[in-house]
């Protein structure tokens, strides 16, 4: 093998689009992909068929030294855009979602200072990172978002809720109330049926959220508020209780 070879190597992958450098995180092999990461730091941001980078690799095995290092090596700003656009819009998850799934405060900063657009990526189900972290209830993730990047609150998933909705359906009090302090005009939002978060919180049974809500006053405002069908949450809660009599009846 010439040099040319040898400098080429790295980058070059196999039939699943894999780089030497994604095999050896697949294998765990700490020390050869630092090594793989010196030599060809590029790869690092290189999508294979499934739709995974080395760094969302490393991100996910928590190798947070490597992290920082790959973006030391070639920063956010210095990506390619092509590399960049394709890295936002993967088809398993963005980098941001697996630093908000790793749980680590660290990593998830430097991931959203180096890559902001991020904030607006998807995973498999649709998601953005803000509404994925409110279904998980990770406060901490949470309040970094709505922080740093408070336009994110009201931003549509693919199924046209917003991530208030999921934290209502998933039955996050804390998470809800999050919300509501940071960004009271949540209460407001309504998803693609026109259903307000009393309606979602009746919807999935959440009675904890539903109790939290209607001792809110600045949440009274919604309380007659109508979904695309015409239906208060009032309503839907007979309609729902109606349906539950008539199964067991």
């Amino acid at each position: 093998m010439n040099n040319s070879e040898l400098d080429s190597f790295p980058l070059e992958r196999n039939l699943a689009g894999d780089t030497a450098l994604h095999l050896a995180l697949k294998g765990r092999h700490e020390a050869s992909a630092g090594y793989l990461i010196e030599v060809a730091p590029k790869a690092a941001y290189f999508l294979n068929q499934q739709g995974v980078s080395p760094l969302y690799q490393a991100i996910e095995l928590q190798y947070n030294n490597m992290v920082r290092h790959i973006f030391q090596l070639i920063p956010g700003t210095a990506i390619d855009s092509s590399i960049r656009k394709s890295l936002l819009r993967a088809k398993k998850a963005s980098v941001v979602h697996a630093a908000v799934r790793a749980r680590n405060l660290g990593i998830l900063e430097r991931v959203m200072e180096e890559l902001p657009d991020s904030i607006d990526s998807l995973n498999e189900e649709g998601w953005k990172p803000l509404s994925y972290a409110a279904y998980k209830g990770y406060l901490e993730e949470v309040r970094y978002f709505l922080n740093n990047f408070p336009d994110s609150a009201r931003k549509c998933d693919r199924d046209g809720s917003l991530p208030i909705h999921k934290a209502v359906g998933a039955g996050f009090v804390h998470i809800v109330e999050e919300f509501i302090s940071s960004c009271p005009l949540t209460i407001n939002d309504v998803d693609k049926r026109g259903q307000s978060i009393l309606h979602i919180a009746v919807k999935y049974k959440r009675a904890d959220v539903f109790s939290y809500l209607t001792k809110k006053k600045e949440v009274q405002k919604i309380f007659h508020l109508k979904d695309q069908e015409g239906k208060t949450f009032m309503d839907l809660a007979r309609q729902l209780e109606n349906r539950f009599k008539a199964i067991i009846t």
